[in-house]
């Protein structure tokens, strides 16, 4: 009988997954709140990941919490950067939540 242990070898991989998920909708003269995640779903420790972030510009950004994104660049007032680059261990997340305000004037 022969017996094959693949216990012993490992691809390592990288996979980021990034996405945003709406938490309360943009309606006129409120405040709109995103959700922002970063998963590791790979097998490998990522370090020092530099994330940017960057809207449109119709709405009003707010905060994030944690506190996380700074604007680097006032020529680019729509593009935000991470504060310190991420660690994410395999399985793990990270997660912001956006704040920014609706307009009141805005149509949808």
């Amino acid at each position: 009988m022969h017996v094959a242990d693949f216990a012993d070898s490992q691809t390592m991989y990288h996979d980021i997954q990034v996405f945003t998920s709406s938490l309360v909708p943009p309606i006129p003269g409120n405040d709109h709140l995103q959700k922002l995640i970063v998963i590791n779903n790979g097998n490998y420790p990522e370090t020092n990941i530099d994330a940017n972030y960057a809207h449109d510009g119709v709405l009003t950004y707010l905060n994030s919490n944690p506190a996380a994104l700074v604007m680097p660049n006032s020529a680019f007032p729509n593009n935000y950067s991470l504060a310190s680059p991420l660690n994410i261990n395999p399985g793990e997340s990270n997660a912001f939540t956006l704040g920014f305000y609706t307009p009141k004037n805005l149509t949808l």
